[in-house]
């Protein structure tokens, strides 16, 4: 199982806004993904969500119309028959009433570089060793 590609950032969100928490995973085998809060499943089909929580096909996690109670840590889990791997990260949800209290939006993780090509070792000698890899595809500007 490798471990999970691009994770969610913590964030902090006002009511009312929508919220993706970005969760992709890749394996010898595609992992399953699933979501937990506070350490809790989250089932997205439960009627008391109202649909706010949507998994995507990409397996990240939407929720719309924030609310106050969807502060807390979500965790992205990603198993298959290679093992599981996790990421963590918190969402906060408040009401705008200050002026001094700013809000932050996960960037879009399009926005981000991919990885670099697998490490190939060359030059090897009693001192030391030199590494190389390929650059990532994308390094995180605009194309």
């Amino acid at each position: 199982m490798k471990a999970v590609n691009h994770g969610h950032s913590n964030q902090t969100l006002t009511v009312s806004v929508s919220a993706t928490l970005p969760c992709q995973a890749s394996g010898r085998t595609p992992p399953r993904i699933s979501w937990l809060k506070n350490g809790e499943p989250i089932d997205v089909n439960e009627p008391a969500l109202e649909s706010r929580f949507i998994q995507l096909a990409t397996g990240s996690l939407r929720i719309s119309d924030l609310r106050k109670s969807d502060t807390g840590v979500y965790t992205c889990r990603a198993r298959n028959e290679d093992g599981e791997s996790t990421w963590t990260a918190s969402l906060i949800v408040e009401e705008h009433t200050n002026p001094l209290v700013t809000f932050s939006r996960m960037p879009d993780i399009s926005t981000f570089p991919t990885a670099p090509g697998t490490p190939v070792v060359f030059n090897v000698t009693e001192d030391g060793v030199d590494l190389e890899w390929t650059p990532p595809e994308k390094n995180g500007a605009t194309l």
